[in-house]
């Protein structure tokens, strides 16, 4: 469970690429969604991972209020027990 976290967090901070370059992850939800605010990016990424919408990985997102919480709502929904079933 460590090893799937670790390999989650670096594939969200692009340490899988060389040269290191993290996904544009507002861009892939623009591409596929009309979502543009925090909130909507959040519910399209978890729909795509798990065919529903994380509220908790919402919240956190519209808390901060920009795009920049993103990627670490995407590691907290990857890394969390809904991720782990899958």
């Amino acid at each position: 469970m460590i090893a799937r976290s670790n390999a989650m967090a670096a594939l969200v901070a692009g340490e899988l690429n060389r040269p290191v370059r993290p996904p544009d992850l507002v861009a892939i939800a623009e591409r596929y969604t009309e979502e543009r605010d925090p909130a909507g990016v959040a519910r399209f990424l978890s729909k795509v991972l798990f065919g529903r919408v994380d509220e908790d990985a919402v919240r956190i997102i519209s808390l901060a209020g920009h795009l920049s919480p993103v990627a670490p709502a995407l590691v907290a929904l990857l890394t969390g027990p809904s991720a782990q079933l899958h």
